[in-house]
């Protein structure tokens, strides 16, 4: 670090850098290349080598800024974009994430309700056996109508069904659809 740089724990595995006094976006870049580097040095411990890695969000002053709490959570909100990234990455924070984070909650508090609303819905992809070119089966697949934000794909809402761990949960209902709509099939 720099003789205008402070580094500080806020807790469990975060910490932060404040450069105090005149620091440009790249002054900041810089500061964390190396600490990027610096931590993805191997270290042994009893004869083994250990790697460890981090993510690091910057975020730099400006007039929307009121507080440190502004600062701190859209440094947060970078620092989740580097995580996105994978290991030993960085990310300078712009409107765009925190809007995609404010988007991204909205859609997870959404999903936890989508179920008992009844906002998924299932199709079918047939799938054919190449010799007797006759349907072998069909695939259900789940799809999500939201209310507002019309049809949300799958390749966005699986993820987060994922995360918010209610993936089994809609599992179920889709075998349980699938498996009545069959048998009405019949």
């Amino acid at each position: 670090l720099t003789d205008n740089a402070v580094l500080a724990r806020i807790g469990g595995d975060e910490f932060a850098i404040l450069h105090t006094g005149e620091a440009s976006k790249q002054a900041a870049i810089e500061t964390a290349k190396r600490v990027i580097q610096a931590l993805g040095v191997a270290v042994e411990v009893e004869g083994q080598a250990i790697f460890t890695s981090c993510s690091v969000g910057i975020v730099t002053l400006d007039a929307a800024h009121t507080g440190a709490e502004d600062l701190v959570r859209d440094a947060d909100v970078a620092m989740y974009a580097a995580k996105k990234q994978g290991p030993g990455k960085w990310a300078l924070f712009d409107l765009s994430m925190r809007q995609a984070a404010v988007d991204l909650l909205l859609m997870r508090n959404a999903l936890k309700h989508a179920l008992a609303r009844e906002e998924f819905y299932l199709v079918y992809q047939p799938i054919f056996h190449a010799g007797s070119r006759r349907i072998a089966g069909v695939e259900a697949l789940v799809r999500w109508q939201h209310p507002v934000l019309g049809n949300v794909p799958p390749d966005v809402f699986i993820a987060v069904a994922e995360d918010i761990g209610i993936i089994h949960e809609m599992g179920r209902w889709v075998m349980q659809t699938a498996c009545a709509e069959i048998k009405r099939w019949d």
